[in-house]
């Protein structure tokens, strides 16, 4: 049987920092058939960064959010499975990819979420991190909602797509990465600058679902999460439990 073709999508807004470090990691992935990079109408250098690596596709518009940015590079997409990747991440290899990629890939899941180390404390217990951009999944999945894609607010995408998951019932993958980080908004834009930010993302997601729905998506999910072999997670957290109990 074939190998299915993937897409790596990137959507960036401001990203000179950080786009180098994932470009270089997704570039001449054996796994990924193509690579799109969606400038959201970046100020800085993100795309002449991008120009750095000949054959990924680039894709310039003005700044509609992130959630247009992803219909964008769907539509544009040829593969039938998408690789999404946020485009500040720190500490991403071509192994990170890999990782998220094999359990769609073989079938042991319909779709992977990543869980980064930094993920917030809230979601170390539950081994989840249902807001994360990482994500491996059937183009079809979001390919037949790019319109209403296209209405979401900026930060909507994650949580739109999470109630896609849950009413076809599709079994994820949750996959460790260690030693990915993504940088908190703060830390990139200042402190006022990164709460009002993350104040517009938790707008965003209750423009796009209820409280209660945002709950109720947490539990579904986890019911249809899919045991894997080691995906380091268990031990990971063990390291965390034992470090704060002797501290």
């Amino acid at each position: 049987m074939p190998q299915p073709e993937i897409s790596c999508i990137i959507p960036a807004y401001n990203e000179e920092k950080g786009i180098r470090t994932v470009l270089r990691a997704a570039y001449h992935h054996p796994l990924l058939a193509e690579i799109i990079v969606v400038d959201n109408g970046s100020r800085d250098h993100t795309s002449d960064i991008v120009k750095e690596f000949p054959g990924v596709k680039l894709i310039r518009q003005e700044n509609r959010g992130k959630s247009v940015a992803v219909a964008v590079a769907i539509t544009a997409a040829k593969g039938s499975f998408i690789c999404s990747l946020d485009a500040d991440l720190i500490g991403i290899t071509p192994e990170s990819i890999t990782k998220i990629i094999e359990p769609v890939l073989t079938g042991k899941a319909a779709l992977s979420i990543s869980l980064r180390q930094n993920c917030p404390w809230f979601y170390r217990p539950i081994g989840l991190d249902f807001l994360s951009g990482e994500r491996v999944y059937p183009k079809r999945l979001l390919g037949d909602n790019i319109e209403k894609l296209r209405r979401l607010p900026n930060f909507g995408i994650e949580v739109f797509m999470n109630g896609l998951i849950i009413s076809q019932q599709l079994p994820i993958a949750i996959v460790f990465l260690p030693n990915v980080i993504s940088p908190l908004k703060y830390h990139k834009e200042g402190l006022l600058t990164g709460f009002l930010g993350d104040l517009g993302m938790v707008r965003d997601i209750l423009r796009t679902i209820t409280l209660a729905q945002f709950f109720s998506q947490i539990s579904h999910l986890l019911l249809l999460r899919v045991d894997l072999p080691d995906n380091g997670w268990k031990k990971a957290e063990s390291r965390i439990q034992n470090s704060v109990s002797s501290s």
